[in-house]
């Protein structure tokens, strides 16, 4: 500032100061960023297998349902042409009248499973395309086949790996090194930091230049940062517990998902080798003996049904062991699915949209088959 001595008074230059963080303070705030960063990568790991698992249950719930419609229309025609044969019978008095109300009332029975079974279907679908991210798709055939059978692990192999791989292990893993830097972060905060600041003034009255050094350092007497430690440990052992509960609960449905595969899988062979040869060779001779003339065309429909039933029990199990494995393949975050041989079965379905074009679903989940092949 001017003065009447002095034309230019005292001038004084800004003080600049510059705080000095100590303990690796900043670099212990760094390592809990980049666990949080790490869990947070791990979470869309954990979403994404989370939609692949829910749209792969979701395509073979769709299509058992599709299988389902195509045995029950099967059924309902082959109960039209029986009720045809039948009522002419009774025109020419070579049946009785009973026999054509009971094979109407059977043939409306199944009318009704049919229509009920379009039903699911076109509800499944629409399920199938809002997980997928497609809403408005019109219903179409899915292309896929339920006949082959997935190729699993044995489950303490699995287990052993859904406790080494799967996102919700490592985050919980990620969270307990995340608490134990923030306990470092807190047992360093005690640690002062180390204030410096200079600054500069000139009087031109005296010419003199006076310069100024500061040093500060605060003294922790009060403030020891107990009550962060403490809740940062009391963090740690949250995330320790988080652990075995994760691990529990992934081990849970592990075997649960296991259960359902392996009851599934048992049913599958059980109708596949023995209870739908029985039931066809079971309808054969039915028919063997209505031409024979042995007994009435109802116990040949009767048979058939037993035989079609047999289909139809089939796809539900071959639809639910699919899904446990869907499910087995999610915890162990399987992108493809292989058979014993090595060879990819199970890439993408594909939903025909065109003549001669189809349109894939992602994620990954199914190669494309006839639509009409049977289980």
């Amino acid at each position: 500032l001017g003065s009447p001595i002095s034309k230019w008074g005292v001038i004084t230059a800004p003080y600049v100061s510059q705080e000095i963080v100590t303990g690796g303070k900043l670099a212990l705030s760094q390592a809990v960023a980049k666990q949080k960063i790490n869990e947070a990568g791990l979470s869309l790991v954990r979403e994404r297998f989370a939609l692949l698992t829910a749209v792969r249950q979701r395509y073979f719930e769709t299509l058992a349902l599709q299988y389902r419609a195509q045995v029950l229309q099967s059924l309902v025609k082959s109960a039209e042409q029986a009720y045809d044969v039948v009522d002419k019978l009774v025109k020419a008095k070579s049946a009785a009248e009973l026999d054509r109300y009971q094979i109407r009332a059977e043939l409306n029975e199944l009318r009704a499973t049919l229509s009920a079974a379009e039903q699911q279907k076109l509800a499944a679908w629409r399920a199938l395309m809002a997980t997928v991210g497609q809403p408005f798709h019109q219903e179409r055939d899915l292309d896929g086949s339920l006949s082959s059978t997935p190729a699993i692990l044995t489950y303490e192999k699995s287990r052993d790996h859904v406790l080494r791989q799967h996102p919700e292990m490592l985050i919980a893993l990620v969270g307990v090194q995340r608490a134990r830097a923030s306990i470092d972060r807190a047992r360093a905060q005690v640690i002062p930091n180390v204030t410096v600041g200079v600054g500069y003034q000139r009087q031109s009255k005296d010419d003199e230049h006076d310069w100024r050094f500061q040093v500060g350092v605060p003294l922790p007497i009060f403030n020891r940062n107990e009550g962060n430690i403490q809740s940062a440990e009391a963090e740690l052992g949250q995330a320790s517990q988080e652990v075995h509960r994760v691990a529990n609960d992934l081990v849970r449905r592990l075997s649960l998902a296991f259960g359902d595969y392996s009851a599934a899988l048992k049913q599958v062979e059980l109708y596949r080798e023995s209870i739908r040869p029985d039931t066809q060779i079971a309808y054969e001779l039915a028919q063997k003996a209505y031409n024979g003339g042995a007994f009435g065309y109802l116990r040949v429909l009767q048979a058939l049904r037993a035989n079609q039933q047999a289909n139809l029990k089939l796809v539900t199990a071959l639809a639910e062991m699919w899904k446990a494995a869907s499910l087995i393949s999610g915890l162990m975050l399987e992108l493809n699915w292989t058979n014993s041989k090595g060879e990819i079965k199970i890439k993408k379905p594909k939903v025909k949209v065109g003549r001669g074009k189809s349109q894939e679903l992602t994620p990954t989940i199914g190669r494309p088959r006839s639509t009409r092949s049977t289980p």
